[in-house]
């Protein structure tokens, strides 16, 4: 048992007035924990602060609640009844914690880089939707963080609002947040900082640019959004980094395993342009869980017009293969949607009642879903076929008629392979290949499909669950 547990909050070390923000030239926040003869309690871990946005440069262009004409806000904005607040938009899933894109720890003691999570905010918004059903993105923790989900669409414009009054101090303004840092080393462990292991930790996070994380309300894939909000930029300010340390007494030392194990995820980029393509990798990473795959189109990425957090299944998938050293492993048989645009007679998938069933890929789902979680399905999910229903109706809007349509009903689906089979196995993939075949209509401009959706290459990004073992008193890591 520990002697006793001591709550410290910390500011950043390059901590400014003006706050953080990558429109005001301060993208990158640092924080450190000194070195000492404690265990860091990682599961009480948590980052505080203030979230607010504006329209422009000087602070007086706050979106305060006397320039909201909330009377205008309503489910489907355009560009008649277009307000600042209403204009822009976060990621439903996910909210603050997708404003950071990159995490890095290392030690005080060496400066060496213990941990580096890249495209966080893309893997994040991707596990969030796993969290539960939509009532629990209002009243439970994602709400600390804007997550609001489903809800987003009718509540999240709530959050872009800030108090503006001369009562009230810029420090003060804003909405508060508190989120979990979800890096592989902060996940409920508990480590050592004394001189002898980990010598303190410094933590680095860089956040996205303002075309990543904010997102029109209208989707923007074919015509842009009445009110444009290149202009807007995020702040976070009165940030602190809070938690507790525990005070060992003999017996923890003694118990204390210097070796973690940590869930960890590489990422790699891929590029699709045709409809039948194969993407091989070779991770070079020894107990490899899964392999996650999410497609974006082309243009998808850092465009305000269009969120870069909905994950929908490239246009007209036909048939999926994955395979390690060119056999088809685990699964033996190839996963196939039928019907699909090619299929005799096909409907085009405007025609449907409800769109999603244009392209049925029930298979893909389930292991979709068993790679994310281990081999299991979600108790509680929000990613389920309601929720592409919504999201392949918005993308219906965004083509037929673009004002009425919205970026804030995002899928998240992607095509996956499970390696645990629920009991914890893994796989090496030391100099041996993963590779992904997908047949589809990418680029096929089929009539059958959604224009703006079949006619461009698409951005696979592919995350590489494995188990990594980190030595804290030597530092190394091991894939």
């Amino acid at each position: 048992m520990p002697v006793r547990k001591i709550n410290f909050s910390l500011p950043p070390i390059n901590e400014t007035s003006a706050g953080f923000s990558p429109k005001a030239g301060f993208p990158i926040i640092k924080f450190t924990i000194p070195a000492q003869e404690v265990l860091l309690e990682t599961v009480s871990l948590r980052l505080r602060g203030r979230f607010k946005v504006q329209t422009g440069s000087a602070a007086s262009t706050l979106i305060s609640p006397n320039t909201t004409i909330l009377d205008n806000i309503d489910d489907n904005p355009n560009g008649a009844n277009m307000t600042n607040a209403t204009a822009v938009s976060i990621p439903p899933f996910g909210g603050i914690k997708c404003s950071f894109d990159k995490l890095v720890i290392q030690s005080k003691k060496t400066q060496q880089e213990l941990s580096s999570v890249t495209n966080y905010s893309t893997y994040l918004s991707l596990r969030e939707a796993r969290f539960g059903i939509t009532s629990d993105f209002r009243n439970s923790l994602p709400c600390r963080s804007f997550s609001l989900g489903s809800n987003a669409a009718v509540a999240q414009r709530r959050l872009m609002i800030s108090d503006s009054s001369n009562q009230t101090q810029d420090k003060d303004k804003g909405q508060e947040f508190s989120i979990k840092l979800d890096v592989d080393m902060l996940q409920n462990k508990l480590l050592h900082l004394g001189v002898d292991y980990l010598g303190g930790l410094q933590i680095t996070i860089y956040l996205s640019p303002e075309s990543a994380f904010f997102s029109t309300f209208q989707n923007g894939v074919a015509t842009a959004q009445g009110t444009a909000i290149d202009a807007f930029r995020y702040i976070l300010q009165d940030l602190r980094l809070e938690g507790r340390y525990q005070v060992p007494d003999a017996t923890d030392l003694k118990t204390y395993q210097s070796t973690i194990a940590m869930d960890t995820q590489l990422n790699l980029l891929q590029d699709i342009h045709s409809s039948r393509s194969a993407t091989t990798i070779t991770p070079q990473a020894q107990m490899v869980k899964a392999m996650t795959s999410v497609f974006l189109l082309q243009d998808q990425t850092n465009n305000l017009d269009q969120s870069q957090y909905s994950f929908v299944q490239p246009a007209g998938v036909r048939e999926v293969n994955q395979s390690k050293n060119s056999a088809r492993y685990p699964l033996k048989f190839p996963m196939k949607s039928v019907p699909n645009y090619s299929t005799p007679n096909a409907e085009n998938v405007t025609s449907y009642y409800f769109p999603s069933l244009a392209n049925p890929s029930t298979e893909l789902r389930l292991q979709f879903e068993r790679a994310l979680n281990d081999g299991r399905l979600p108790a509680y999910t929000s990613a389920d076929l309601q929720l592409t229903e919504k999201a392949m109706r918005q993308m219906v809007l965004a083509v037929l008629s673009a004002t009425t349509s919205t970026n804030l009903a995002v899928d998240s689906v992607g095509i996956g392979c499970d390696y645990t089979m629920g009991i914890g196995l893994t796989q090496s993939f030391r100099n041996q290949d993963y590779s992904l075949l997908l047949d589809s209509g990418v680029n096929t401009q089929d009539g059958n499909l959604l224009a703006d959706y079949a006619d461009q290459s698409l951005l696979q990004q592919i995350f590489v669950r494995n188990t990594s073992l980190l030595d804290t008193q030597s530092g190394i890591r091991t894939m």
